[in-house]
């Protein structure tokens, strides 16, 4: 029976794989040379490193991340070593975008600057150019940046015209990061943000970095955001998970979350059903697991009609709540702090996705064009069963607990 190592957070993990093999969860800080000497699979998450250290005494031959991203991961001591590679790109990326307009909504309201001129999106893969959709279908005017595209050929690829980033700098209001973590080539990422790209930023506008953490220098940004002139929102955090807490103390930080925008129930059933099926492929078996009973149907339940995105949107996902929760550790010692945030992000109640629900059968003409704009799945019918959900205002929210492509070596 084939070895299975794999992180304990990932979601039905035995469920998942159980029949494909012998399955050992450990924790993802706890995955070393050591635990997978004997393996011949590891199934990991983006807080083990996978290069040479941990490979020098293994005899695996498979690895599959249930993440979008795979900086985490040295591909090239794959290669070298005839381990074959799976990951679960865009798995989360409708989540990422759901995040991305709540935030926005929320800083727009209480810095209504947010609002006007462009949204810059830095990054056009499975994030942005799904966010980049949904917000033409809100009416917001895009601009989008993607050099790498733009280097292969792709810039004509979509619907959307690809420009330089300084022009995006200059132009909007916002700045929303959608981009890998690279340090080297000819367009690293690394530090992308840098203090002189922030001084381009027009006054007011707003930061938004969901990608990876060290995309943004942090001193740079809190010196900025010290200067006034401008906002952020951090979802991930240089360093993680020792954060800049001093940047905590600013009022223009509006939204702090410990790296959960990708975290809903629908992303990440398809980031271990995505891997899952890689695994099986590997082996010569026919995917044994199905999610179908874990998501139930499109619609499935019915918000509360609203007249406002933030409104609707605060009834899926209470991001305030979240923030909130993070910055109270800021009261923590130094070690207590890293630790918690990483309890934080697995503790995390995973969000059901706007498909999941429905707008109520006595939604206004208007409720239901803003409903369908966002993304809410189906118009609800009346019929026995239909459960609303209320605005966030009573502290009770929507949120639940609860063909891939293969590297070959």
């Amino acid at each position: 029976m084939l070895r299975i190592i794999a992180d304990d957070a990932i979601p039905w993990l035995r469920e998942a794989f159980a029949e494909l093999g012998r399955v050992t969860p450990l924790p993802g800080t706890a995955i070393d040379a050591r635990a997978v000497a004997d393996a011949d699979l590891l199934l990991t998450r983006s807080v083990t490193r996978v290069d040479e250290a941990l490979l020098r005494a293994s005899n695996l031959r498979f690895v599959g991340s249930a993440t979008s991203g795979i900086d985490h991961v040295d591909l090239a001591a794959l290669r070298r070593r005839g381990i074959a590679f799976a990951h679960a790109p865009g798995g989360n990326a409708n989540a990422v975008v759901e995040y991305v307009l709540t935030a926005l909504a929320l800083a727009t309201e209480r810095h209504p600057q947010c609002g006007e001129g462009p949204i810059g999106v830095v990054g056009y893969g499975e994030v942005g150019s799904r966010l980049c959709a949904r917000l033409r279908r809100c009416g917001r005017e895009v601009m989008a940046c993607d050099p790498p595209r733009v280097d292969a050929g792709l810039a004509d690829a979509g619907a959307e015209p690809l420009h330089p980033l300084a022009r995006l700098l200059e132009a909007c209001s916002v700045i929303t990061l959608h981009v890998p973590k690279t340090v080297t080539g000819p367009h690293p990422t690394h530090h992308l943000l840098d203090a002189r790209a922030l001084a381009r930023l027009r006054p007011g506008a707003l930061v938004l970095n969901t990608s990876r953490g060290s995309v943004v220098d942090a001193v740079a940004l809190e010196a900025w955001l010290r200067s006034g002139r401008g906002f952020a929102v951090l979802d991930v955090w240089e360093h993680e998970p020792d954060l800049r807490w001093s940047l905590f103390d600013l009022p223009e930080l509006l939204l702090a979350t410990p790296h959960i925008a990708g975290y809903t129930l629908e992303g990440k059933v398809a980031s271990t059903q995505k891997v899952h099926d890689a695994v099986a492929a590997f082996v010569g078996r026919s995917p044994c697991f199905s999610t179908r009973t874990i998501l139930g149907g499109i619609g499935a339940r019915a918000l509360g009609g609203s007249d406002s995105a933030l409104a609707l949107l605060r009834q899926v996902h209470p991001i305030e709540q979240t923030d909130a929760t993070l910055r109270r550790l800021r009261s923590l010692s130094s070690p207590q702090r890293a630790r918690a945030f990483e309890q934080l992000r697995r503790s995390y109640p995973l969000r059901r996705e706007l498909s999941h629900f429905a707008t109520p059968a006595d939604a206004t003409p208007e409720q239901r064009r803003l409903a369908e704009r966002l993304g809410v799945g189906v118009a609800a019918r009346s019929a026995p069963g239909w459960r609303a959900i209320t605005s966030a205002g009573d502290g009770r929210s929507a949120c639940e607990t609860a063909g891939p492509d293969i590297h070959a070596p």
